[in-house]
């Protein structure tokens, strides 16, 4: 079977040990400091909790649980043959995900749920971090080794930290569960799994990334047109593998909540497909403002809030002018505007969170155009763009290491108008620290 993908001659290997040295540390330092970042915007409460339920009695509504919570969009009550039940809102792969975890916390005696069954909002705080970090932190890992495809070890290991402390995995995954904590990790090892030539285990992983989040699709989808056009045997045995997966998605749906996909995967569908859809909800449409916010408002943006973008951007230019993975970069840019276009239906902004969230998706595939230029390069880079790359790494590094560690980004959020705020250029989020009143538009 001839190469699908564009792949590098690495001859400087180090000793087997040393490297492994160098993973272990890696995710050991990624791991400590997400850990001790504090800021915790709980955006997905009741994930360990509905995992806890499904343990111990094998169901998945939350009917029987008490002081759950009733602000928050991860509760929504919804028609399971004929019978209204309270269930979890979110993707359900990242309560499966994490059922280790739950076990474990178990077994050592912490529960999100006391002995009458309610709910302990502290509890899953605490536990969700410790996921979302380890989670992460295999995720900063699984970029080091998707790295070292193209690049020697210390490269490897910068591009990996940068992507570790200066993206959204700082200060969106790594510090607490989102529906794109699971799915990123999932995503990331999917696409080593390509370029190391397993497409069809790479089908599997990224099924199961479908699980965690739908957003998946804008990356499967085109890894498939790929592979028809490198390598068709490949092709037809990962679109099985999709179309099984769907089928079974599709079953565990009816499963759990009684319907074609669950109530998140219907999101740009109509209520009256979902059951739960706000009236009052304005009606999805394809805005460019949208598209715009997410990736140039001081607050939400991904060139503002992870400038660091801009300089992988240049990397996978300079890539395609020196000829240097021009397949695999089309597969990349294919993958990027897909995603940037669904962005622009999205009816609201990305929430109480910090910064360009919604682009997480894009930090793997970044890195990887990156990593292509570097290579195109030969890894050396002159004094200017030194300097220009070093700026670029130390503001995003800043910028989320601020949005991990400073309360008051989390409070910046309670603002009553923030989809308007977060346009405010006097006032970004990532200055927080600095303003006198946090609510103030």
């Amino acid at each position: 079977m001839r190469e699908t993908f564009d792949r590098g001659q690495d001859d400087r290997k180090p000793p087997r040990g040393r490297e492994w040295f160098v993973r272990l540390g890696l995710f050991g330092l990624l791991a400590g400091i997400y850990l001790l970042c504090p800021v915790s915007y709980w955006p997905m409460p009741l994930t360990l909790t509905t995992g806890e339920v499904l343990l111990t009695e094998g169901r998945w509504n939350l009917d029987g649980c008490g002081n759950l919570p009733t602000t928050n969009e991860a509760l929504v009550k919804i028609q399971v043959r004929s019978q209204e039940e309270s269930h979890y809102y979110f993707p359900p792969g990242g309560v499966v995900s994490s059922l280790p975890v739950v076990a474990v916390a178990r077994a050592c005696g912490w529960s999100s749920l006391d002995a009458d069954r309610n709910f302990l909002p502290q509890r899953e705080t605490f536990l969700m971090a410790i996921v979302a970090a380890l989670v992460t932190a295999g995720t900063g890992l699984l970029l080091y080794e998707l790295m070292r495809t193209w690049l020697s070890v210390p490269t490897s290991l910068i591009v990996a930290l940068v992507c570790g402390l200066g993206t959204q995995l700082l200060s969106t995954c790594g510090t607490t569960m989102w529906s794109q904590t699971w799915c990123l990790f999932f995503e990331t090892l999917g696409l080593l799994l390509l370029v190391r030539g397993r497409s069809k285990t790479a089908a599997v992983v990224f099924v199961w990334a479908f699980f965690c989040r739908p957003t998946i699709v804008l990356i499967v989808l085109p890894v498939a047109v790929y592979l028809f056009w490198k390598n068709r045997n490949a092709a037809i045995a990962y679109v099985a593998i999709g179309a099984v997966g769907f089928a079974l998605f599709v079953g565990f749906s009816y499963w759990i909540q009684d319907r074609v996909l669950p109530v998140y995967y219907c999101q740009l569908l109509p209520g009256s497909v979902t059951g739960i859809n706000d009236p009052g909800e304005p009606p999805i449409r394809f805005e460019w403002w949208k598209l715009g916010r997410d990736l140039f408002s001081p607050s939400r943006g991904l060139f503002i809030c992870v400038p660091v973008s801009l300089v992988a951007i240049w990397l996978g230019v300079v890539a395609w002018r020196k000829r240097e993975g021009r397949s695999l970069l089309i597969l990349l840019a294919s993958m990027i505007v897909l995603h940037l276009l669904m962005l622009a239906f999205h009816t609201s902004g990305p929430g109480c969170c910090f910064g360009a969230r919604y682009t997480t998706d894009l930090v793997p595939l970044l890195a990887i155009a990156a990593a292509l230029g570097l290579r195109a390069k030969g890894e050396r880079l002159g004094r200017v763009e030194w300097v220009a790359v070093v700026l670029f790494v130390v503001l995003s590094v800043s910028i989320n290491l601020v949005g991990a560690c400073s309360e008051r980004t989390a409070r910046w959020t309670w603002s009553p108008d923030l989809n308007q705020r977060v346009w405010h250029w006097h006032d970004p989020q990532w200055l927080a620290p600095l303003t006198a009143d946090d609510a103030a538009g």
